[in-house]
């Protein structure tokens, strides 16, 4: 029979047998990913990209705002053609907000046409200046300089007040 000391021997022995000892580990510095290029990318990407879709969107409005010398305005179907003459943006156009509804309010927008965002909205027969006009999808829109500076449907500004 064995003492109790040559069993724990003999029981390390066999647990040394089964796992083997492991290799001294020398400290290895974890692989870092070089991320400040990746920002760097991306943020070069982006600016570009802002550079030239603002470039792209200049020229449009280029081509399609242009100074009015002679602004022919459709109030609505069963009104008459309004002629108003001056250059803009030296002389801005006196309006008035002609919503056709008591105590009516008409949408100003940030671009022009219906899906834009809306900025404010002004009150029936408000004064307005008119510094500027823009066709979309067949509608026309003028661009406001006061009271809000935004787009507004040319069907609900008239030429006199009501």
């Amino acid at each position: 029979m064995t003492t109790r000391d040559e069993l724990i021997t003999i029981l390390e022995e066999q647990r040394k047998r089964r796992r083997p000892i492991d290799p001294p580990v020398s400290p290895v510095p974890p692989k870092k990913k070089n991320k400040t290029l990746i920002v760097i990318g991306l943020i070069c990407l982006m600016l570009g990209t802002t550079i030239f879709f603002r470039r792209v969107s200049t020229e449009e409005n280029q081509s399609i705002i242009r100074p009015v010398s002679s602004l022919t305005l459709s109030v609505s179907e069963a009104s008459t053609t309004t002629r108003v003459s001056g250059m803009i943006p030296a002389e801005l156009i006196p309006m008035w907000v002609c919503t056709d509804v008591p105590n009516g309010r008409m949408q100003v927008h940030f671009e022009p046409g219906a899906g834009s965002e809306i900025r404010g909205y002004l009150r029936e027969a408000e004064l307005v200046e008119v510094s500027a006009r823009r066709e979309v999808f067949g509608g026309l829109w003028l661009q406001l300089a006061s009271p809000i500076n935004g787009w507004a449907n040319a069907r609900l500004l008239c030429q006199e007040g009501r």
